[in-house]
């Protein structure tokens, strides 16, 4: 379990039988939840930010995470502006819109894309 002791939280464990207490871990983090391994012999918890890892040891190792994402800004502005038409045409159209139809405008401001 997290405990708050000295500066910020860290992992504690309580033998049942001996009513033993000790430090597992130092970790110094804000309240964060614990989150155990599949196989029960790792925790995962969030420390300051960071994602990490700790073994049935104390040992405290940050597991790092990497990625790319490639973005093709003129795909999504197209999506986001005929996703956009589409709601307009769907819930606020106005029919009356100044003498113009709503199909009209849209290739009017599809250039502006």
């Amino acid at each position: 379990y997290l405990a708050s002791f000295e500066r910020g939280y860290d992992l504690w464990v309580t033998d049942l039988r001996t009513k033993e207490t000790k430090i597992l871990a130092k970790v110094g983090s804000s309240s964060s939840n614990l989150q155990m391994s599949k196989d029960g012999k790792t925790l995962l918890m969030v420390n300051n930010g960071t994602l990490v890892k700790i073994d049935e040891s104390g040992k405290v190792t940050p597991i790092v995470i990497s990625g790319e994402m490639t973005l093709n800004e003129e795909a999504e502005r197209e999506y986001i502006f005929h996703h956009a038409w589409r709601q307009v045409k769907k819930k606020f159209y106005d029919p009356k819109l100044h003498g113009d139809t709503w199909r009209t405008e849209r290739f009017t401001y599809r250039r502006k894309v």
